[in-house]
């Protein structure tokens, strides 16, 4: 019985490692031409997306300093929107097609990027008992705004960042 149990584990371990070999020695096939698209937008650099378009600065709550970025003109006719992202989403995820026709309607539009991501800062001692709140994360939104020079604003938030704006 331990004979038939032991030739049972050594054609399970060999078929194991088969499979292991097939799949590293063939892996994800990418089509054909996608080391010459590589190289073509290396070669492009110039025609790549601007990411960042407005001025750039660094508002501080307490000990955390948060990015932040402000598009249009300051003082825009129609007022100020503040862009507050979703959890685990840096202010990036605000697309040029959302916030563009909002600048273009005349307001100026503030997105940053929330405590523990992007290039603000987070807790290095993050624990259950030593977490951010939504009244901190709320906080961190004034303080991008008092940064700004900005007194009042409309807010936006997607996701958690609708539950930092409530």
């Amino acid at each position: 019985m331990l004979r038939i149990l032991l030739i049972g584990l050594t054609l399970l371990l060999v078929i194991i490692l088969i499979g292991f070999l097939i799949y590293v020695n063939t892996g994800i096939q990418l089509p054909d031409h996608t080391n010459k698209t590589i190289q073509d937008v290396l070669a492009n650099e110039d025609h790549l997306p601007e990411l960042i378009k407005g001025k750039t600065g660094f508002a501080k709550n307490g000990a955390t300093r948060l990015w932040y970025e402000v598009l249009g003109a300051p003082g825009a006719s129609r007022g100020t929107i503040l862009l507050i992202s979703g959890a685990g989403i840096t202010a990036m995820a605000w697309p040029a097609r959302f916030y563009q026709p909002l600048i273009d309607a005349g307001y100026q539009v503030i997105r940053y990027d929330n405590r523990g991501l992007g290039e603000s800062s987070w807790i290095e001692d993050w624990s259950k008992e030593n977490a951010y709140t939504l009244e901190d994360m709320a906080k961190d939104g004034l303080a991008v705004l008092d940064a700004a020079g900005v007194n009042k604003a409309h807010i936006i938030g997607v996701s958690m960042g609708g539950m930092i704006a409530l």
